[in-house]
């Protein structure tokens, strides 16, 4: 692009601050991308790495900060502005056509003519395409349209896209999830072409092992701040474990563990597998125990949860509740075996915005206090004023919005609704994103509650704190499979990341 200077040579990210309502992404964080160079950025999930990144390729507009590429300056308001600038992102989702051949997709928006006006000049576009993948390794039929692609032949077609639009620093968020081994080796040889290119690439990953293959330097976050930045020469991969883990559990998570493996089994899940994502998942869980799934993304949790609980489909495998083969076909047939889930979107899935503490509250008990489309007001009533007074619910009305709420008493809202269901197994995916500090305490107090009365509990969470703080018992997940399994007294976070980067 003819903005772009071919000489650059770093950008600097200074103070960059990034908030949404009643969360800090961002906190004050320096970052610096020399143009040669692949610059790891690692953390937990919910570090602010994607955060961060997307300011830098103007999708969010940081709060505070400067951005300065070769010590100027620059506002980056929208992606193309980024792209003017020589930045590009290249997401997990591929912004290509499937439909449309590889050349079409690499030159989409930027066709030219040759020596007819108005006429597009298809023929040195597509001799153009070959060179330019040509030069990263890939030896394809520029033809073929981009649903026969594999994978990484499709990161690749993108990153082809990026340097015809003038890119001369790429942003790579976790580009290898969806690789086997081969096209992963492949994939590298093409980034340390970009590096002979002088490109400079940011790569996000969790695979820790492979920006020992790829990288120079590693910037770690943990919690929106910046951790540090160090030379992968200097560091081991347990050194960067620790800094990415390293927190205090703190006052937090109080509740004592106890082996319940003599107690009641609740669910048992044997050889469950979709064929697709996950395979051969076995557990058990108790009465009144907490098992904390653990993994990072891509682990499959929350697909499996949605899978035995009649969300999504699964090809193999038997669930057992309370001893009792099942197969729920909805959401509401588990409901009604009681079963009740916790989802991890709580503003897609959890809320309806608009409508009322009141009925958000009752949106699942609507079946059990009514006849015949009948409300039964004075239960409906009853019902949510235990909901508020048991779940100290802060809301100026029951008649109030959702909306209005903070992060944490909604989230109390979708719990207090959980339990009027009187369920034997409540699953929580994420029971504690997005919600400050003070509402993650008041949180795991009721898990803790509602644990000592019996109830089973599957708890989905990104952060090891929690995972090891709340459960009793823990299995780690890695790409649809389970990897390990912790007693929580004898686990550490440490463990849980090695089992998790395997």
């Amino acid at each position: 692009m003819e903005t772009v200077e071919r000489g650059m040579k770093r950008i600097d990210m200074v103070g960059v601050t990034k908030t949404f309502p009643g969360v800090i992404a961002v906190d004050d964080v320096d970052f610096h991308l020399d143009c040669g160079k692949v610059h790891a950025l690692i953390g937990e999930n919910g570090a602010g790495k994607s955060t961060l990144m997307k300011v830098l390729a103007g999708i969010y507009q940081m709060n505070s900060g400067r951005i300065l590429i070769d010590g100027n300056e620059v506002h980056l308001k929208n992606p193309h502005d980024a792209k003017l600038h020589g930045i590009s992102i290249i997401e997990q989702e591929f912004s290509l056509f499937p439909e449309l051949s590889v050349y079409r997709n690499i030159f989409l928006g930027r066709e030219y003519t040759g020596h007819l006006p108005g006429i597009i000049n298809w023929r040195d576009i597509k001799k153009k395409a070959v060179v330019m993948l040509r030069e990263l390794g890939l030896e394809i039929d520029v033809t073929r349209p981009i649903s026969e692609l594999s994978t990484s032949q499709q990161q690749l077609v993108e990153i082809a896209k990026s340097i015809f639009f003038g890119a001369r620093f790429i942003i790579m968020d976790e580009p290898t999830s969806s690789m086997d081994e081969g096209e992963k080796e492949r994939f590298y040889t093409s980034i340390h072409r970009l590096k002979e290119q002088n490109v400079g690439i940011v790569y996000i990953t969790h695979r820790l092992k492979e920006i020992f293959e790829i990288a120079d330097d590693v910037t770690v976050m943990r919690d929106g701040k910046k951790v540090g930045t160090y030379q992968l020469s200097a560091v081991s991969q347990d050194d960067l474990i620790r800094h990415m883990v390293g927190r205090d559990l703190g006052e937090i998570f109080s509740r004592e563990k106890e082996d319940r493996s003599r107690e009641r089994v609740v669910l048992e899940v044997k050889g469950l597998s979709n064929g697709k994502t996950f395979f051969d998942i076995n557990f058990r869980v108790h009465a009144g125990e907490v098992l904390g799934l653990s993994g990072l993304m891509g682990a499959q949790r929350t697909e499996i949860m949605r899978s035995l609980c009649g969300l999504d489909a699964y090809s193999e495998g038997e669930v057992l509740f309370n001893g009792r083969s099942v197969r729920f076909r909805s959401l509401r047939d588990a409901i009604d075996q009681k079963i009740a889930l916790l989802p991890e979107d709580r503003k897609r899935e959890g809320i309806i915005p608009r409508m009322t503490v009141r009925d958000n509250i009752l949106l699942s008990l609507y079946p059990r206090i009514s006849t015949l489309g009948w409300i039964d007001t004075r239960k409906a009533s009853g019902s949510v004023r235990e909901a508020i007074s048991e779940f100290s619910i802060k809301s100026r009305s029951p008649e109030a919005e959702i909306a209005t709420l903070s992060g944490g008493n909604q989230q109390k809202v979708i719990l207090s609704r959980c339990l009027l269901l009187k369920p034997e197994l409540l699953i929580l995916d994420e029971p504690t994103r997005g919600i400050d500090i003070g509402a993650k305490q008041e949180v795991h107090r009721l898990i803790d509650r509602i644990a000592r009365a019996g109830v089973a509990i599957v708890m989905i969470s990104s952060e090891l704190p929690e995972v090891i703080g709340a459960s009793d018992r823990i299995i780690v997940l890695h790409r649809g499979r389970i990897k390990a399994e912790y007693s929580s007294l004898d686990v550490t976070q440490e463990k849980i990341m090695q089992s998790a980067l395997l």
